[in-house]
């Protein structure tokens, strides 16, 4: 569990100075929140974290784009870079959010396993 829970700080933390630089305060506090989640042992923690962290990967993606985008119409050449980087990390985020449902995130944030319901008996002839 400690490695799902560094990759969600180091997750939170990029995402946090990505909006830092560039988008509202609220977004900020919002990244940052995810951090503080950690300490709330509750299931829905786990779902929460998970859908965060795959908006994070969207923004990211789409931060990329937008950047390659600019340098296309400026004439740049310089068009791979930012998207590779970019990619890299929302890649990075859309691992870490699928580790946040993982075997070892369930123990920590308590999450019941699922249960099947019982099989019906078969029918008599």
């Amino acid at each position: 569990m400690p490695g799902v829970i560094i990759a969600v700080i180091l997750s939170a933390l990029i995402l946090a100075a990505h909006f830092f630089r560039s988008g509202p305060g609220l977004l900020v506090l919002a990244s940052l929140g995810l951090i503080v989640l950690l300490v709330v042992k509750r299931p829905w923690v786990s779902r929460v974290l998970q859908v965060g962290l795959w908006i994070g990967a969207a923004v990211m993606f789409w931060t990329g784009i937008g950047i390659a985008r600019e340098r296309i119409a400026a004439q740049n050449p310089r068009v791979v870079p930012p998207l590779l980087i970019m990619s890299g990390v929302g890649i990075f985020m859309i691992v870490t959010g699928l580790s946040a449902r993982g075997p070892a995130a369930r123990r920590w944030f308590r999450v019941p396993p699922a249960t099947r319901p019982p099989e019906s008996p078969p029918p008599l002839p």
